[in-house]
């Protein structure tokens, strides 16, 4: 067999998957030929919310509409801060032993500026710079890009004022400390900005497709999403498998988090300054997760970083037992072409792989914690959704197989 000419990574939720992501995925095999492969978040997303639709129906969708190889992203780097994110996908990918270059998307569209800006976010004297905007009780966030102003300029800290580059540049940061050979490229953000609720064209952002299907309007986003797409996506609803919304489980929720202790939060991933003792003390007066997340943010503590708080907090996952990289490369499905990369990466891939959850779960004990900790959060999963399901899913689910 030929070695395939060449195979680009590129790290998504597609949640739902949408024209924008079908513009970039053509793109990037436009640019270099050759295969794409995804790592694609699971069940629950970075901003700590459920995924529309199940993460095997999303990856079908992808393969569908241009992908050739879609990977999970383990849960405790997918519901994690842009860094943690960013890095257990890139180190999926370099570990992976095949993956050329990895492909985003950015609202900047210039790779030399974002290289230089993953540079400067490396500088210790950055950091030195933040205590007094820090202690203000602004966001991590924001204290950065304000340092990043003071000391190099507006045009550059503009840059960390977009998601997409905020992202790109956590993915460079990471190669650079993986020592990776990877390679970058960005396709300049097209149409509908991040969370606009104004479609552009035929170019809508997830957020506004997602507000229409929750709200039951299917029909009104079939012109956003690629029609392969949108037929899963739709027979999904009409059969009441999605879309998946924490109200459906949100007593089963309540009662969980109303038994945690204060020291049960004090050990989530990303408590600290004190916020245990408030997260203990609104769960247990709160009647909803709505009503939890707005008396819980402040200025500080943003929406998203509470949501995942939340979601670890309720499956029992502790910062003390967080790996610093994934321990397994799950495979969620696959074309042909995507068939090769698995023949590749026999070659060259340094992590176990496998499309069974089972199987990777007994390696050992590092991969027996992320699978069950993948399975548990599944379990959950399938309470949020009006058709309700069974426990175990992810370990009898098969591999989505599309011919190409």
């Amino acid at each position: 067999m030929n070695k395939l000419n060449h195979i680009t990574g590129i790290v998504c939720e597609y949640n739902p998957f949408h024209n924008g992501h079908e513009y970039q995925l053509k793109c990037a095999k436009k640019e270099h030929g050759g295969a794409v492969v995804a790592v694609m978040s699971g069940n629950f997303t970075q901003r700590g919310e459920a995924a529309l639709f199940e993460k095997h129906t999303r990856a079908k969708a992808a393969l569908k509409c241009g992908a050739d190889l879609v990977v999970e992203l383990p849960l405790s780097f997918a519901v994690s801060t842009a860094e943690r994110f960013a890095y257990g996908a890139v180190y999926i990918l370099n570990a992976m032993g095949c993956v050329d270059t990895i492909n985003f998307g950015s609202e900047s569209g210039n790779i030399e500026k974002l290289y230089h800006a993953a540079d400067i976010l490396n500088s210790q004297s950055l950091y030195d710079s933040m205590g007094d905007m820090l202690s203000s009780g602004v966001t991590f966030a924001a204290a950065r890009q304000k340092a990043v102003e003071m000391m190099y300029g507006r045009d550059l800290a503009e840059l960390l004022s977009s998601p997409n580059n905020t992202l790109g540049i956590e993915y460079i940061r990471a190669a650079k400390k993986l020592n990776s050979n990877i390679g970058f490229t960005t396709i300049k953000r097209q149409g509908a900005g991040h969370d606009s609720d104004i479609p552009v064209g035929k170019t809508a952002s997830a957020s506004f497709i997602r507000e229409k299907i929750l709200s039951c309007d299917i029909d009104a986003v079939r012109e956003y999403v690629p029609e392969q797409a949108f037929e899963l996506y739709k027979d999904d609803i009409i059969s009441r498998r999605a879309p998946y919304n924490i109200k459906y489980a949100e007593r089963g929720v309540l009662d969980r988090l109303r038994r945690m202790t204060a020291d049960d939060w004090k050990n989530v991933p990303d408590v600290a300054e004190g916020l245990h003792n408030r997260i203990y003390d609104v769960v247990r007066t709160s009647l909803s997760i709505d009503e939890i997340l707005s008396e819980i943010k402040t200025k500080r503590y943003t929406l998203a970083r509470i949501r995942r708080i939340i979601l670890l907090g309720y499956l029992g996952v502790k910062a003390d037992s967080l790996c610093k990289s994934p321990a397994y490369i799950r495979v969620l499905g696959m074309n042909d072409t995507g068939i090769k990369i698995l023949r590749e990466m026999k070659k060259s891939c340094v992590l176990p792989f496998s499309t069974s959850l089972a199987d990777l779960r007994g390696q050992n004990g590092v991969q027996k914690l992320f699978a069950e900790t993948e399975s548990a959060s599944t379990d959950l999963y399938m309470l949020m959704r009006e058709n309700i399901g069974v426990c175990g899913t992810d370990y009898t689910q098969p591999v989505v197989i599309e011919r190409n």
